[in-house]
Parts: C-alpha cells; structure tokens; sequence
C-alpha cells in the first residue's frame, strides 16, 4: 500500500468517528442555526484543507491542464482555439477565469498553483453543505436532521476527496444546481439563472 492509500482510508475512518461524534454531542446541546451552520463550516473545511495540503496531487493531468488554461487566460489567449489547449478544457465556461487567477496568484505570491485552484471547489463543497443544512431546516422545521444532513456531506469522503485531494471542480455545478433549487419558491427567473451558471 502506497502512503497516500493509507493516509486516505485512515482519514475516511476519522470522518467517520467525527461524524458520529457531532451527531451523538449536538442531541445534547440546545443550538441555535447560526451554531449549527458555523460548526458546520469549520467541520467541512478542516476535514478538507487536510487532504488538500496533506495528499500529493491526485489528478495530475487536470491540474496540469488547469495550469494551461490559466496561463492562456493570463496571456489573453483564446482557450478554445489554442494547439495548447485543445483536448484539455471540458470544463464550464467560467472556470478558466478561476484558472487564470489562480495561476496568476500563484506566480505572485509563490504559492503552489495546485494548493490554490482548489480552493473553488473546497469552498463551493462548504457551501454545499450548508445550503444542504439550510434546505432540511427549512424542509423539517428541526434542527436536528438540518444539522446531520449538513455535517454527513461536510463528512462525505467521497466529495472531500474530489474536491480536496483530485482537484476535480464537480461540486460548483452541484452547488449552483442547489442553489436553483433553494431559491426557485421565491424567484424563478433567479432559479433559471443559477441552474444556467451550474450546467
């Protein structure tokens, strides 16, 4: 077994012994929403920022493709038509802005590019889980699933691992899919407007 495997299920385990640990302690607890939604966002991005600083690069050519764009956006290059990046950019419209600026970032201040373009995915996987809190408290009425559907996506390996550890950007479409969702009973035309960012 590689070290990056062991680190891997042995931080999958710690997930799962945090998790039960905030379920079990917050039926305890008289909690307020703005509680529950903090503990919430420092449980999903410390259970990120780990694996994300911890862990090598798990898809090295996506990250190196991201590089390419960035640096395209960077010299005002068309991304679409460059020989550099043909084959490279299946990603949404918008996310070759965040490429550039991360890599522009990245040349200033020093910073490996790779711990800074996840960051997007990092911070929209936070999002998730406390639109998916806000989504069941509005839906239930009670804090207590609110806040354990939060916190089992803010513990969900899987999304920590693609976002954190792959680099990979599937949780900005998710989020704006639930952010759609969220807002559609008060604004459609909003709702059109998220679910268009997100596909």
């Amino acid at each position: 077994m590689t070290l990056p495997l062991i680190f891997s299920a042995l931080w999958a385990l710690i997930l799962l012994g945090a998790y039960l640990w905030l379920a079990y302690a917050f039926r305890f607890q008289s909690t307020s929403a703005l509680q529950a939604i903090l503990i919430i966002v420092a449980a999903a991005l410390l259970v990120r920022l780990v694996p994300e600083i911890a862990l090598p690069v798990g898809a090295g050519y996506d990250i190196e493709s991201y590089q390419m764009v960035g640096s395209l956006v960077l010299n005002r290059q068309d991304v679409y038509t460059s020989d550099v990046a043909i084959g490279r950019h299946p990603y949404l419209p918008l996310q070759m802005y965040w490429m550039g600026f991360s890599k522009w970032l990245a040349v200033t201040t020093h910073l490996p590019f790779v711990e800074i373009v996840k960051l997007a995915p990092i911070a929209a996987d936070v999002a998730i889980s406390v639109l998916l809190f806000m989504m069941l408290h509005r839906a239930s009425g009670s804090l207590q699933p609110a806040f354990l559907g939060g916190l089992l996506y803010a513990f969900n390996p899987v999304s920590i691992f693609v976002s954190a550890y792959h680099g990979q950007f599937d949780a900005i479409p998710l989020l704006c899919i639930l952010l759609a969702l969220w807002i559609l009973p008060r604004s459609s035309l909003a709702a059109g407007g998220w679910l268009g960012l997100g596909i």
